[in-house]
């Protein structure tokens, strides 16, 4: 099915705190040359400043204006509307709302409204909301035909610095290649056999140059690493998030990934925040990886205790679930003996059935393949 026909010259978005599905509708709804009006509350202007300049960062030609509503009474909501913002629309052809975003009584007035303006003008009038279930826009035209569905995870390829500009941060650095694959690789079976001493990683490690080297200092020397940050891959266990990232970029191609990274450390382009935050130590995404809209996290540790891999997940869950609101997917990547029981678990704790998954140690040898599997079957 074409979206052409759901494309209008006034595209109306009701701003929540995810500015992802409003992002994505103004990508697919809006036509050349029109305007995406963003409606917000008060609490939820820099969103709509976010979604503005993202809009404007990715050179869409349309214009943009941003409108302050009242977010609970309904009646103040189809004033503004109807006497302020309706008036100043030059004689449009058609008008949308995307409505994902935005409170109850937001989204119930501002469709009363445009649809009551749309009818009175003799225009069409296009409804949708992004359903993070099914990845799809659904439709509800004023032509009183049935409700339509269309598939876009597809149609919309967002960057990882795209998605995390909307949010308001930029990325102070991150990883685009995976450090000593094949190293990586070794360890990862070291442990997938059960051997996991200091000693024994760090001479399989060492075995996997052909130069002689007898100590991580020397590898670090030879081959231009920095010593301290070679050693936290070794002895942090650094190396198994480069072996994660090495297994996604393995399938990237096969299941529609466009964008992946490791290591990203993001900070606040706000003003306001800490100077801690400000120098993006506040969190770390271990391994990201984007198809379509759609946000993939994984998290990586070696533990192997059922507490230890939960709380290792809730964090990834939570700042995932901030990033990529309900359509987030996320991944954890450890040494349990019994993955299946910590995702029971969190499922049952958290109601993510379908949102999370837990790979452990038997899943390392052939990584590559169990996720495949997990993106082909979300």
């Amino acid at each position: 099915m074409s979206m052409g026909r759901f494309k209008t010259e006034y595209l109306f978005l009701l701003v929540g705190a995810n500015p992802l599905p409003n992002y994505v509708a103004s990508l697919l709804l809006a036509k050349e040359g029109g305007k995406v009006i963003l409606l917000h509350s008060r609490g939820t202007g820099m969103v709509a400043k976010n979604i503005e300049r993202a809009i404007k960062d990715k050179k869409v030609p349309v214009a943009t204006e941003m409108w302050e509503i009242d977010e609970t009474d309904g009646v103040r909501i189809a004033q503004k509307l109807e006497k302020d913002i309706f008036p100043t629309l030059d004689a449009p052809s058609s008008v949308g709302l995307h409505y994902t975003g935005g409170t109850k009584s937001m989204a119930v007035h501002a469709y009363r409204a445009l649809e009551k303006h749309a009818y009175e003008k003799e225009i069409p009038a296009v409804f949708s909301y992004l359903d993070a279930r099914t990845l799809s826009l659904v439709f509800n035209l004023s032509d009183g035909s049935s409700t339509k569905r269309e598939p876009v995870r597809e149609k919309v390829k967002i960057s990882i610095e795209e998605l995390m500009a909307l949010h308001g941060y930029r990325i102070v650095s991150s990883v685009r290649e995976p450090l000593f694959p094949a190293q990586a690789k070794k360890l990862a079976n070291l442990y997938h056999q059960g051997i996991r001493s200091r000693e024994e990683v760090e001479r399989e490690f060492l075995a996997g140059f052909d130069k002689g080297y007898t100590s991580i200092g020397e590898v670090a020397d030879g081959e231009g690493i920095d010593r301290g940050r070679l050693n936290g891959w070794v002895a942090d266990n650094h190396w198994l998030e480069h072996y994660v990232f090495w297994a996604v970029q393995e399938i990237a191609g096969s299941v529609g990934i466009h964008d992946w990274a490791c290591e990203i450390k993001p900070a606040s382009t706000s003003a306001a925040v800490s100077k801690r935050d400000s120098q993006g130590k506040d969190f770390e995404v271990d391994v990201v990886a984007m198809r379509g809209y759609q946000l993939y996290a994984i998290s990586c540790t070696t533990f192997r205790g059922k507490q230890n891999c939960k709380r290792k997940l809730f964090e990834a869950y939570v700042r995932a679930s901030q990033m990529g609101g309900d359509e987030a997917r996320i991944g954890l990547v450890c040494c349990s003996d019994d993955p299946a029981l910590v995702q029971q678990e969190i499922e049952e704790d958290w109601f993510t059935e379908g949102r999370v998954r837990v790979f452990g140690r038997e899943d390392l040898a052939d990584l590559p393949e169990k996720l495949r599997d997990w993106f082909e079957s979300t």
